[in-house]
């Protein structure tokens, strides 16, 4: 709202209405300032704020003047501004303006090295020289608060390692690195014995100036490779027609307390109780995670089983033909008879039809078969 003040002389100076109620008069300059930061707010990093300075309807007849104070912490490096006026590099920092024409504007930049993380606040302040007049001052401060944060330490974690099973992880793996002072926390410890395959290592760094760095988390692969592991079957034998014994094996390269028993699969082999004799390969499925296995196959024989012939008594009266001579078997396997043989025995005897009485000896004679031996 315009209002109207008498001067004598019947003149008039208009007094033109401000924020909050306040007036200012026409005649008066009207200096603005505003101020905001920029750059990485993140300790170690340093700071920059613009200040801008804006001048109303009025032109100023003389200098004007930014004082920026800085808080604790915050130590000017340059000052600088857009028309070459000259800034005092001390706290505060003050930047003169030679002149400021109707509705301009000028700026400042400075930058600062921040000591730490926090909270800073400051305010900076435009002035007018006496050569003008500034009866509203309410927008000639502005107050920032510019939050830093802790700044995140580097972590540099080479390429680890590779471990063979059995393997304990140690400095080879678990060797990550930064600048910043502090300790490393791993995941799985130094010393731990990890299973063949894949692994995701994980490192905490806890820095010891925990008010200006961030605690960080990194994480880095291994791979695990298989021990090798070699097993040797035991050569077994057997006779013609009897079950399969136990197959076992000598075990080489176990390794963190391994037994037989972490491995799956077993030893095998084709042969059956009615395979005929001769000699099988022992096979194996034996396998674990943790190891690459080289295979030494043995063999399981099958000898022919014992048979034995016996040759039946006989009579006959004196004068008489021969009777037909046989012979009776023990020992066949697989319920077999005498049917399966690939050359049967015989009987005879030196009595013939004119022979006086008397005893005399019927023998057998060997048969013949891969799956027998004879007796």
């Amino acid at each position: 709202m315009a209002l109207a003040l008498s001067l004598g002389l019947g003149g008039a100076l208009a007094l033109l209405a401000g924020p909050a109620g306040l007036t200012r008069a026409a005649a008066d300059v009207d200096l603005g300032i505003v101020k905001s930061a920029s750059g990485p707010a993140v300790y170690g990093q340093p700071l920059t704020y613009t200040l801008v300075l804006t001048s109303g309807a009025v032109g100023l007849d003389g200098p004007a003047t930014l004082t920026d104070t800085l808080p604790a912490g915050l130590t000017p490096v340059t000052a600088t501004t857009s028309s070459g006026a000259a800034c005092t590099l001390a706290n505060p920092v003050v930047c003169s303006f030679a002149s400021l024409g109707a509705n301009s504007t000028a700026s400042a930049t400075i930058v600062v090295d921040v000591a730490g993380a926090g909270v800073y606040t400051n305010t900076v302040t435009a002035a007018v020289s006496a050569s003008d007049t500034e009866s509203f001052l309410a927008n000639n401060t502005y107050t920032l608060a510019t939050t830093i944060a802790p700044a995140t330490p580097v972590i540099t974690w080479p390429a680890p390692v590779a471990l063979t099973y059995g393997a304990a992880l140690g400095g080879a793996q678990l060797n990550a690195s930064t600048p910043v002072a502090g300790a490393f926390a791993y995941s799985p410890a130094a010393g731990a014995v990890l299973g063949a395959g894949a692994h995701t290592l994980t490192a905490v760094f806890t820095p010891a100036d925990s008010a200006n760095y961030a605690v960080v988390t990194a994480t880095t692969s291994l791979t695990v490779n298989p021990a090798p592991l070699t097993i040797a079957a035991n050569s077994v034998s057997r006779s013609y027609g009897a079950a399969n014994p136990s197959f076992t094996a000598v075990y080489t390269g176990f390794v963190n307390g391994d037994t037989a028993g972490v491995l799956s699969g077993a030893l095998t082999v084709t042969a059956t109780q009615t395979t005929p004799a001769g000699a099988y390969a022992i096979a194996s499925t034996r396998a674990g995670p943790n190891y690459a296995v080289t295979y030494v196959p043995g063999a399981l024989t099958i000898t022919p089983a014992p048979l034995t012939v016996t040759a039946n008594n006989q009579s006959k009266a004196y004068g008489a033909a021969l009777p037909a001579l046989g012979v009776s078997y023990s020992g066949f396997m697989n319920s077999e008879t005498s049917a399966v043989l690939d050359v049967l025995p015989t009987a005879g005897t030196t009595a013939t039809q004119s022979s006086p009485a008397g005893t005399y000896a019927i023998t057998a004679s060997a048969g013949a078969d891969a799956n027998y031996t004879f007796s």
